[in-house]
C-alpha cells in the first residue's frame, strides 16, 4: 500500500504541470427477494445479504470518481475512487485504480500502478451500471471470484487493419480481496505471482476475447492450520476417509489457473453477449469451478430488453464422517465440510432485464430474476440456518444510472 499513497501524493504535487479530466458515475438500486434461506448479495465480498421481505438499498449502489492528468501526449495518470459494497472498508481499498501510463506510440501502452484486473470482457465498465443493459451483471460469473484490482504492471500492444483490430494485453503483479462467508467469516484472499494474457479481436460489429491467467495464493484460509494439525492426531481407524483429503485442504502457496472465452455482437439494435470460465486449482478446496453465461438482447428507440441465462457448476469431494461420534470429532467434521462445500455449487439464473434511457447520461432499469439451485448451503450466498434450503427463488430489482462529467 505504501507505493500506491507515494504514487498518488506525486502525481497530486504535479497537477499544476497537467491538464486534468474529471468524470464519475453513479448506481442507485433496490431489490427483494423471495428466498428465505439463501441470501442474495451480487459479490462474495460483501458481507451482508438480502433476505425474503428485506428491501436492500446497498448492494446495487455504488459511486465512482475518475481523474486523468495529462502531462504530455504520452505521459498520462489515471485514479478511481469506487465506493460500494464490500467488506474492504478502508480508503486504499477504495482506491480501485492509480496508475501512469505510457504510450510512445499508438500501437503500445505501458501502465504501472494499480488497474483493473483483466479477466472479464466487461473489466474496465464492470462498476458502470450506464454501460450496459441489466442491472446487475450476471452473479455467477462476475460474483464468484471477487479481486477486480491489479497492483503491478501492464502492456497492450494494439494492431489496426483492414481485417479489425487485434489486441494483446499481458498483466503481472499481486490482488487482494476478501471472501466472506457464513458466521462472519472473512478470508483476505492474497493473490501473488500473478500473471496473465489477454487476446482481443474486433472487427465491424464482433469482438472475440480470450484470456488465461495463473497465480499463487499467498495464504490460506483463517484456521487452516489449526484444522489440519488436529486432523493429523486422528487415527485412521477413527476417520478412514480423511487421510486422503487431509493436506489438500491447505490452501497456502496453492497454484490457481484461470481462463476464459467471450464473444460480443452489437450492431446498435441487437445484442448478443457470451462468456465463458473455467477455473481450477490444486487444492480440493477448489477444483473444476465452471461459469458462463449467455445475453440476447434488443434496442426498441429508448427502450432495450434482455433475456440472459447464466450457470455455475463445481463439485466438491464427499468426505465421509468419522466412525465414532464425540463433541470435538464433529466439530471437526463441521469445519471440513465448511471449509469443502464452500465452491460446492451448482445453478441456473434466468433473467429479463428493461432499460429506459432517459437521457444521453441517465438510464433506468428493472429486471427479474428465477434461480434454480441445486446445492444448499452455497458460496454465492449468506444463509438462514432456520429456515429449510430453496430449490429455486426469484428477485426483483431497480435501478438508475448516470454518468457525468466535472
Amino acid at each position: 500500500m505504501r507505493w500506491l499513497l507515494i504514487l498518488i501524493t506525486f502525481t497530486l504535487s504535479m497537477h499544476c504541470r497537467a491538464s486534468v479530466k474529471l468524470d464519475g458515475f453513479m448506481n442507485l438500486g433496490i431489490h427483494t427477494t423471495d428466498s428465505k434461506f439463501a441470501g442474495l448479495r451480487t459479490q462474495v465480498s460483501q458481507d451482508h445479504a438480502t433476505f425474503e421481505g428485506d428491501i436492500d438499498l446497498r448492494q446495487l449502489s455504488s459511486f465512482g470518481l475518475q481523474a486523468e492528468w495529462q502531462f504530455s501526449n504520452e505521459i498520462q495518470f489515471v485514479s478511481q475512487l469506487l465506493l460500494k459494497d464490500t467488506a474492504n472498508n478502508s480508503i486504499l481499498d477504495k482506491v480501485k485504480m492509480a496508475f501512469l501510463r505510457y504510450t510512445p506510440a499508438p500501437e503500445y501502452m505501458l501502465s504501472v500502478g494499480r488497474m483493473s484486473l483483466d479477466l472479464y470482457m466487461m473489466t474496465d465498465y464492470r462498476d458502470i451500471g450506464f454501460a450496459y443493459v441489466p442491472t446487475n451483471l450476471p452473479v455467477e460469473f462476475y460474483g464468484i471470484i471477487p479481486h477486480e484490482s491489479l497492483d503491478g504492471i501492464e502492456f497492450t500492444y494494439k494492431k489496426n487493419s483492414d481485417r479489425g483490430l487485434l489486441s494483446v494485453k499481458g498483466f503481472y503483479g499481486q490482488s487482494d480481496s476478501p471472501v466472506v462467508s457464513d458466521d462472519n467469516f472473512i478470508w483476505d484472499v492474497k493473490l501473488r505471482n500473478m500473471a496473465g494474457l489477454t487476446l482481443s479481436w474486433e472487427a465491424n460489429d464482433w469482438l472475440i476475447r480470450a484470456h488465461h491467467s495463473i497465480t499463487k495464493a499467498k495464504d490460506g484460509y483463517p484456521g487452516q492450520n489449526e484444522l489440519v494439525t488436529a486432523l493429523r492426531l486422528i487415527p485412521v481407524s477413527v476417520w478412514p476417509s480423511i487421510e486422503a483429503v487431509r493436506e489438500s485442504l491447505l490452501f497456502e502457496n496453492a497454484k490457481l489457473t484461470y481462463t476464459t472465452i467471450g464473444t460480443r455482437f452489437d450492431n446498435g439494435e441487437y445484442i448478443l453477449r457470451s462468456e465463458l470460465s473455467w477455473v481450477d486449482s490444486k487444492s480440493i478446496l477448489l477444483n473444476d469451478l465452471l461459469t458462463g453465461y449467455a445475453s440476447i438482447g434488443k434496442r426498441f428507440a429508448d427502450h432495450a430488453l434482455m433475456l440472459t441465462y447464466s450457470h455455475i457448476e463445481a463439485d466438491a469431494p464427499n468426505i465421509a464422517p468419522p466412525l465414532i461420534s464425540t463433541p470435538e470429532l464433529n466439530f471437526l467434521y463441521a469445519a471440513v465440510k465448511q471449509a469443502t462445500d464452500f465452491y460446492r455449487l451448482r445453478q441456473d439464473t434466468y433473467s429479463l432485464s428493461w432499460r429506459y434511457d432517459m437521457s444521453d447520461s441517465w438510464a433506468l432499469k428493472a429486471q427479474y430474476n428465477y434461480t434454480s439451485i441445486q446445492y444448499q448451503p452455497s458460496g454465492l450466498y449468506l444463509h438462514d440456518f432456520g429456515n429449510n434450503s430453496d430449490d429455486a427463488f426469484s428477485s426483483i430489482s431497480l435501478s438508475s444510472h448516470w454518468i457525468f462529467d466535472l
